[in-house]
């Protein structure tokens, strides 16, 4: 089948529709020959300064421009309108072949729901309110269902739509189709709605080792259907890409204009000592207190906090008793008493093996945020973890020794 454009000049009113045969339905078939057709898609009124587009109607198996809309076709005034229309050769067949009917577009499942209501009201009119549409568009989607099964459904008659032999005993499978229908879309709406799956969740490993514990805990009780796939590193995964679904990450705030999440804390690192290396050696309680204790630094280049400056400006090489080149690291030797180093105050508070010396006078060693990328966000699972995630960290922050 080939389809061109036809345009032309016609009439308005009377000189129009003489033109025009009308094929059920709200479709209208133009004849320009007996061995073709075509369908009007739109008028276009000359005499008011600029086209203006009034109206389209199809056969089925045509496919109209998106930005067509149908409206009732009004031509006002008798004055003269351009026709702009499908050229359908379907080829060489006339108006009123038989052959005509064969091209038919695919069934739309949805027509069905028309097919019930009409049945069930008996009027175009009343099945669109109860549709919630237009009468237009009833009488339309009817059409269209006849046309694509090739069988005439309703006797329409002045009084109503009352169904034909073949609509009544088409009647039960399309109700049987329609429940199939239904429970297709609620069983994907209950899958769209389900917290099940497998959330790939990112953070550092000292934070790990804190909150992980509980995270699983709450998770197993609240959604038993989520599986937690964790990747413990020092190394910010690009979220971006794909790497993690979700990042609890001490880091500043996400720049990726695709990336969404929440500012949790702000964490301070400050010294802490063990509660061993407090009972053999004391705990400084200020800078001047120092002098005398065995001191854990870090190397040179890892740089980027402000602490971090604090502490070698603070740490005379004599005292400084080993240095490591990562915070987890350092982190671990306070903890196992080797001497007095920097700590998370997150971390700290709520080890009871570490004991807080003092906090220097610098602003947060960081930020934690918790991430996730804007396409992932509203997934019942992805959700389901953030929130989780969030509660928790606010609750531990809130009350330490509870979490």
């Amino acid at each position: 089948m080939r389809m061109d454009v036809f345009h032309g000049i016609a009439a308005a009113g009377p000189a129009l529709a003489e033109h025009d045969v009308e094929a059920g339905g709200g479709r209208f078939l133009a004849r320009l020959r007996e061995d073709e057709c075509f369908v009007v898609v739109g008028i276009q009124n000359t005499g008011a300064g600029r086209d203006k587009r009034l109206a389209h109607w199809g056969a089925p198996w045509v496919r109209f421009p998106e930005n067509f809309s149908p409206r009732r076709l009004f031509t006002g005034g008798g004055k003269p309108c351009r026709v702009t229309a499908f050229l359908v050769q379907t080829p060489f067949l006339p108006l009123h072949s038989p052959d005509l009917h064969n091209v038919t577009a695919p069934m739309n499942f949805d027509d069905l729901r028309y097919l019930l209501a009409v049945a069930e009201t008996g009027s175009t009119l009343a099945a669109s309110r109860i549709l919630g549409v237009s009468q237009s568009t009833v009488s339309r989607r009817i059409a269209a269902l006849e046309a694509s099964i090739q069988v005439e459904l309703f006797d329409k008659r002045r009084t109503g739509y009352a169904l034909t032999e073949a609509g009544g005993a088409l009647l039960a499978p399309a109700e049987a189709v329609a429940k199939a229908v239904d429970g297709f879309t609620a069983a994907v709406s209950s899958l769209g709605r389900a917290v099940t799956g497998t959330v790939r969740f990112t953070t550092n490993e000292v934070i790990a080792s804190v909150v992980l514990p509980h995270l699983i805990e709450r998770l197993k009780e609240a959604h038993p259907g989520i599986r937690l796939e964790v990747d413990t590193s020092n190394i910010l995964r690009d979220l971006a890409t794909g790497e993690a679904d979700i990042a609890l990450r001490a880091a500043p705030a996400p720049t990726h204009p695709d990336l969404v999440g929440v500012k949790l804390f702000e964490d301070y690192w400050s010294l802490y000592c063990s509660r061993s290396y407090s009972q053999r050696h004391g705990s400084p309680r200020s800078v001047e207190e120092l002098a005398g204790h065995a001191l854990i630094g870090i190397d040179s280049h890892v740089r980027g906090r402000a602490i971090l400056d604090w502490v070698r400006a603070h740490f005379p090489a004599e005292q400084t008793l080993l240095r490591h080149n990562s915070v987890p690291a350092v982190f671990s030797s306070v903890r196992n008493g080797v001497g007095v180093g920097l700590c998370s105050e997150f971390i700290g508070s709520r080890d009871p093996q570490l004991v807080l010396c003092f906090r220097p006078p610098v602003p947060p060693a960081a930020e934690v945020w918790l991430v996730t990328h804007e396409r992932l966000r509203h997934l019942p699972r992805i959700r389901a973890v953030m929130d989780t995630t969030r509660a928790l960290i606010r609750a531990m922050i809130s009350a330490p020794s509870s979490v």
